[in-house]
């Protein structure tokens, strides 16, 4: 995944878990579905940008120096992972949310399924159907859907 794409989300989400927090524990939970909602909305619009900046990735790279053949696979992977990153930030805004609401166990025993399941098919989408890039962006929206 992209670092900058992860840190965007994470950093966003860090404020999630900020406000979130103080609206749990004051049991305003209609502010909690209310931030939890715009921090989805924030996460959509900012995915568009690292869409645009992902689908030009091949090019920002050669201008720095990096050889055309790797830029365009290092493309090629990001726009592979797009999906999966995208639910990515979305699971990890209702992630905080339970955690907050007090509701840890749900969000391991998905977690642990999702482990187990992005293993699977990554060895089916690799391994089995030599799939490349593509099989890893595929394993990951997979893996990933479980969780929500």
């Amino acid at each position: 995944k992209s670092t900058l794409a992860v840190s965007l989300i994470i950093g966003v989400n860090q404020t999630l878990d900020t406000l979130v927090s103080q609206a749990a524990g004051a049991r305003n939970f209609k502010l909690c579905r209310l931030y939890l909602n715009r921090a989805r909305l924030i996460l959509t619009v900012l995915f568009f940008i690292i869409v645009v900046i992902s689908f030009n990735s091949a090019e920002l790279l050669m201008r720095v120096g990096q050889k055309e053949s790797r830029s365009i696979l290092a493309q090629e992977s990001l726009i592979a992972l797009l999906p999966g990153t995208y639910i990515m930030g979305i699971l990890d805004c209702q992630r905080r949310l339970l955690l907050n609401l007090g509701s840890s166990s749900s969000v391991m025993y998905s977690s642990i399924l999702a482990l187990f399941v992005h293993y699977c098919l990554t060895y089916l989408f690799m391994g089995k159907l030599d799939l490349g890039v593509q099989g890893i962006g595929y394993a990951t929206i997979g893996s990933q859907g479980i969780n929500l």
